[in-house]
């Protein structure tokens, strides 16, 4: 085949038969065939004195040998069927691989599917997903969305979810809501201040202000934005986020979609991800992720009637972070 070795090797040479050599007279001395009779008296007493040996006829020497051979294989038999069996050992004979030596049977692993969000992960990304409350300078309130993002401790958000695009009053206020929704006990609020604001692409990086109890650190341990990002049509997404604001509740909402559509600009980069449905007003700032918990996009926008929903690319999110971080 191509690419294989190939070896040029001469066709194999016939053994040489042995030769056979006949044994020389002197290795074998042929007994005279007749010999000289004794007197019937001397026979007779030399038969009394010392019985004569009758040779044994070739048909009965070959009865005791086969038979002889039939007794060692009958022996040979009794010794398999009374060796005793491991009692792991299948009837054809053979070990099992999974317990062949000492080794223990290893029980098979559960599959686990790569387009599924585990527990483990959605528990972190809910973690890291925080309601955000906003005072405006004008004395409107508003609620969105938002992420800390595990690299810098920052939290992601749209810019208009903080009121901070061109026309918008501005923020006065900005608390983060960690745990929103699960108790007292767990709940607590954050205030914040504005760090950057891309409004081109609509983002807001907020600082929280750390608070310590103890030892511990109560801003979330964050979930990763990756540098570079390969999305694909119909790639299953996570969203995390709080729709709607209290109107249907405090708690968090997981929710499921999937990318419809990669939007280019002339040079040929992404700078919207369409996805199929998912997002209400609230989700805004929100991330959506793959099931390895990896933020693709962040929740912007939507198209009312339809199930034509807008989030901002992971790689543009990231671009914006390791510009304005510390």
């Amino acid at each position: 085949m191509p690419g294989e070795f190939e070896f040029d090797e001469e066709p194999a040479k016939p053994a040489p038969r042995p030769k056979i050599e006949r044994l020389e007279k002197d290795e074998y001395e042929e007994q005279p065939r007749s010999r000289q009779r004794k007197p019937r008296e001397e026979e007779d007493r030399d038969d009394r004195r010392h019985p004569r040996k009758k040779s044994m006829s070739p048909l009965l020497l070959a009865g005791f040998i086969a038979g002889g051979v039939l007794a060692i294989g009958g022996a040979i038999t009794l010794v398999l069927v009374l060796q005793p069996k491991d009692p792991d050992t299948p009837k054809g004979g053979s070990t099992p691989a999974a317990t062949s030596g000492n080794r223990p049977v290893v029980a098979p692993q559960p599959k686990i599917d790569p387009t599924n969000l585990s527990d483990e992960m959605e528990k972190r990304v809910r973690k890291a997903t925080v309601r955000i409350l906003v005072q405006m300078k004008d004395g409107k309130q508003a609620s969105g969305t938002g992420f800390v993002e595990k690299n810098s401790r920052l939290v992601v958000t749209n810019a208009h979810v903080i009121g901070a695009l061109k026309g918008d009053a501005g923020p006065e206020k900005i608390n983060i809501v960690v745990n929103s929704g699960e108790g007292k006990d767990k709940e607590y609020h954050l205030s914040a201040e504005v760090l950057a604001i891309d409004q081109e692409n609509d983002l807001a990086l907020i600082a929280p202000k750390i608070i310590f109890v103890g030892e511990r650190h109560i801003v979330p341990d964050g979930i990763v934005v990756p540098k570079s990002q390969s999305p694909k049509e119909r790639q299953r997404l996570f969203i995390f986020g709080y729709p709607f604001g209290s109107e249907i509740g405090k708690e968090i909402t997981i929710g499921e979609t999937a990318i419809s559509s990669l939007r280019k600009n002339d040079d040929g980069k992404i700078y919207k991800i369409q996805v199929q449905g998912g997002l209400n007003p609230g989700n805004s700032g929100g991330p959506l992720v793959d099931s390895k918990g990896n933020v693709v996009g962040v929740a912007v926008s939507i198209i009312k009637g339809t199930d034509v929903n807008f989030a901002i690319p992971g790689e543009i999110v990231q671009e914006f972070i390791a510009k304005h971080r510390k």
